[in-house]
């Protein structure tokens, strides 16, 4: 039993080499720690491992990733700050640049008109088979469809083409409610 506390010690250096490197009285008192976020956590430092603070606090353990601890924080608990910054930084910046390349090239596509689609007619089932579709008469470019059921579809429906019907114009069948007509 006298030997015990030793072996907590050891115990504790093994789980936690931080605290290992501090004297035993730091280890026990709660260090107020700043986050970049602005906000402050209060507890008891157990380690760093794999880029990540272990804080003992009155709710449990915390895990606090080390680049979200403002440069003073780390400096107080000796962190220093990751070597990979740099890189990190290079890879934020090419991925700026591609999303300006993909936002360019989305606008550019949404400049380009909509290939209009080619009106289709649908044959009835054979034994079994698929729906097959053929085109009908072709719809006037930028003109309507009217669906056999006398509704009237712009060049954007869904349901432009899709069924019998014919080409029309504005004044045609009855708008669908859907397009707009």
């Amino acid at each position: 039993m006298k030997h015990l506390p030793l072996l907590l010690a050891a115990a504790l250096a093994a789980l936690c080499p931080l605290a290992a490197q501090q004297p035993a009285e730091a280890k026990r008192e709660p260090v107020k720690l700043s986050l970049v976020s602005g906000d402050s956590i209060t507890g008891t430092v157990s380690g760093v491992k794999g880029g990540e603070l272990s804080l003992i606090t009155d709710y449990g353990v915390i895990r606090v990733p080390v680049a979200k601890l403002t440069e003073d924080s780390r400096k107080k608990l000796g962190i220093s700050a990751d070597a990979n910054v740099a890189q990190l930084e290079k890879r934020v910046a090419e991925l700026e640049a591609l999303v300006e390349r993909l936002r360019a090239e989305n606008a550019q596509l949404r400049r380009q008109p909509l290939p209009t689609p080619t009106p289709t007619q649908v044959q009835p089932l054979t034994g079994g088979g698929t729906n097959k579709v053929t085109p009908s008469q072709p719809a006037q470019a930028g003109g309507y469809w009217i669906s056999s059921t006398g509704k009237r579809h712009n060049a954007r429906c869904r349901f432009y083409a899709t069924s019998k019907g014919r080409s029309g114009s504005a004044s045609d069948g009855v708008a669908c409610k859907v397009c707009g007509g």
